[in-house]
């Protein structure tokens, strides 16, 4: 997005200043990794973009675009955590050891059942919104 800009500008926007603007030349890779943690457009950049005539439409949509990919980074962590083997295996062992310690027999048998759909309806979800 970066580079669509700087092409629609007709100008350079990068800067050696490391203020965590989409254009930031970081060369300090740990700079990089803030940087793409939480994009902006700063305030001088912005001003270049509009007096090299870019729309301020399209800029709103780019700055749409970087709250996306900040949001999107947190949801992508929670998501990979929860798909971890490791993170499952540990739920499931305290779930497991919770249920036969607080649970009676009878109980437990809905609990079962209940397990056991749960799986058996995330792979039907899957199986049939693929078609």
């Amino acid at each position: 997005m970066g580079e669509l800009l700087i092409n629609l500008a007709r100008q350079d926007l990068m800067h050696p200043a490391t203020n965590y603007c989409l254009f930031d030349d970081c060369e300090d890779r740990r700079d990089f990794s803030k940087s793409m943690r939480k994009p902006e457009i700063c305030v001088d950049c912005l001003a270049k973009l509009d007096s090299a005539g870019i729309g301020h439409n399209v800029i709103r949509e780019a700055k749409a675009i970087l709250r996306y990919c900040r949001r999107s980074a947190l949801e992508f962590a929670v998501s990979q955590t929860l798909r971890n083997p490791l993170t499952t295996l540990s739920l499931g062992t305290a779930t497991g050891w919770l249920c036969k310690t607080l649970l009676s027999r009878q109980d437990l048998q809905y609990v079962l059942i209940s397990a056991a759909a749960i799986p058996l309806l995330v792979f039907l979800k899957y199986k049939f919104r693929s078609r």
